[in-house]
């Protein structure tokens, strides 16, 4: 079956690229089977079990089909393989919503008997063609009955490309007479209840959403001349509905990703721009609290996948011949002139003291500046600390300066570790030592010293134990590390901080109570 629409999918353009949206997606393993080139997968899939099952690269984009539209989802292919007792009306709402250049449905061949899919082909004016007829006997979701693998698409034919304009059509009629107007009630603005944050949102975007729905109705009650009176068409209103809709979504979503930096914030820089792009992927998605529940889970599951990449990045960008040394088995290490280590090197560590060729640099404002990516680099030193359970800390009188921004409304919500670094960059100066904190025990203690220099090097002093924590996480990832043991027997350190270090990286669980990172 996969087969067969994989070979058939985007046959008559680019499959770079390939936009591919499965409706009742399950676990994803249809996704996944029909995935070429790169195709950017998504899923509309109402169990919360199966979600869990999906590769990570697949994105949530609706949960109850019963609670979605396809109008706001562009895509280049939809597929579906419906539930066979709802075959009918689910297959008729893919065909009238679908924003996509084809559809393949899986469905059974008694199909052609159906009217409610013939007239919704009918008014999309598709093309529909089967390119399987058979069963299932031996497939993973068996069927006795005949199934067809049913494409339709657009192509070849004068379609209404845009499924907004046929449920406009459909949904809003424009007086042609002159009749009584009565005017809507006025947007609520009242306290919303709900068991969670994320519940009272989508129950504010459902009033906010009805009301203007409602609002748009009433104004196409007015008389068609009087709307052409003041130069306003069936288009004009229709295009200023959608922009309407698509900003209240984006409102929503994007209030929900700034109160997602409990999860964010354990990223680094890099990382975190890749999820936050991604996730602004979601911004024509409806805010139901069943797909809000969806991203986040997205999200807690893509944070645990960044943790180890973004762990070995920081361990790279640190990794040269000054400040890395071999395992004790590895006896092919070269200490050559080398300024970097090679790619196909494996087994080292980094040494709790290392060196990088950075940036300072002479500002006629302010004297020296620390460059850009060296700002990054301490930031997500810190941010990988973070994982590894240290708890960075700034001064009081660096919280009390910052606090006092975010009153002024001159500084947005921001985390103890981008205080910390923030302050450690613009008060670096060279030759001199600028000092990060951490808690730990209920003292606040030392945990590294930055001191950069005029010839361009920074030298970095951070404490033992994350170094030790860093270099066993780095080995585990890679495989270099098996086992405790076999971190004692390579790096010399106790049994007992072996065993308390190997694969320690604070991870996000993915169960219900995930939720209250939002609150």
């Amino acid at each position: 079956m996969a087969d067969i629409i994989k070979s058939s999918i985007g046959s008559g353009y680019s499959r770079n690229g390939l936009r591919v949206l499965d409706v009742g997606a399950g676990n994803g393993s249809l996704l996944t089977r029909i995935d070429q080139n790169g195709a950017q997968l998504f899923a509309i899939e109402k169990s919360d079990i199966l979600i869990k099952q999906m590769r990570e690269d697949i994105n949530i984009i609706g949960t109850d089909f019963d609670r979605q539209t396809l109008i706001d989802k562009p895509v280049d292919a939809i597929v579906s393989n419906p539930p066979y007792s709802l075959f009918e009306a689910w297959s008729e709402r893919i065909i009238l919503e679908a924003n996509a250049k084809e559809i393949y449905l899986i469905i059974p061949s008694r199909w052609v008997e159906s009217k409610r899919i013939e007239r919704a082909i009918e008014k999309r004016k598709f093309d529909t063609m089967v390119i399987f007829s058979g069963d299932f006997e031996a497939g993973e979701r068996k069927a006795r009955a005949k199934i067809d693998i049913v494409k339709i698409i657009t192509k070849g034919r004068t379609a209404k490309t845009d499924p907004f304009d046929q449920w406009f059509d459909d949904n809003f009629e424009f007086a042609e007479d002159e009749r009584d107007y009565d005017s809507a009630e006025d947007s609520r603005n009242e306290l919303v209840v709900g068991r969670n944050l994320v519940e009272r949102m989508a129950e504010s975007y459902m009033h906010e959403m009805n009301d203007h729905l409602t609002n748009y109705k009433s104004f196409c009650a007015f008389p068609k001349s009087m709307l052409d009176s003041v130069g306003m068409n069936r288009q004009q209103v229709a295009d200023s509905l959608k922009e309407r809709i698509k900003a209240v979504k984006h409102r929503y979503w994007k209030d929900l990703f700034n109160r997602m930096e409990t999860i964010t914030n354990r990223l680094t820089t890099s990382t975190r721009a890749d999820m936050l792009c991604k996730l602004n992927g979601q911004l024509t998605v409806d805010f139901t609290a069943e797909n809000a529940y969806a991203v986040i889970i997205w999200a807690i599951k893509n944070t645990n996948k960044y943790l180890d990449k973004q762990t070995l990045e920081v361990f790279d960008r640190f990794a040269n011949l000054k400040s890395a040394k071999p395992y004790k088995s590895n006896k092919r290490w070269e200490n050559s002139n080398w300024r970097y280590i090679s790619r196909d090197e494996t087994h080292y560590m980094l040494d709790y003291r290392f060196i990088w060729e950075a940036g300072l640099y002479t500002s006629s404002w302010s004297g020296y500046k620390v460059d850009y990516n060296d700002a990054e680099r301490i930031h997500d030193i810190l941010i990988v600390a973070k994982s590894l359970g240290f708890e960075i800390c700034p001064s009081q009188d660096e919280i009390d300066g910052m606090d006092k921004m975010k009153t002024e409304g001159r500084l947005g919500a921001t985390s103890e570790i981008s205080v910390a670094s923030k302050s450690l960059c613009d008060d670096m100066c060279p030759s001199e030592r600028s000092q990060i904190y951490m808690h730990k025990d209920g003292e606040v203690v030392l945990f590294g010293e930055i001191k950069p220099y005029k010839n361009g090097n920074v030298h970095c002093y951070l404490c033992k134990e994350f170094m030790q924590k860093l270099n066993i996480e780095v080995g585990r990832i890679r495989g270099w590390l098996k086992t405790p043991d076999d971190v004692v027997e390579e790096m010399g350190i106790s049994k007992k901080d072996a065993e308390k270090f190997f694969g320690f990286n604070s991870r996000i669980s993915l169960d219900a109570s995930s939720v209250k990172l939002l609150h």
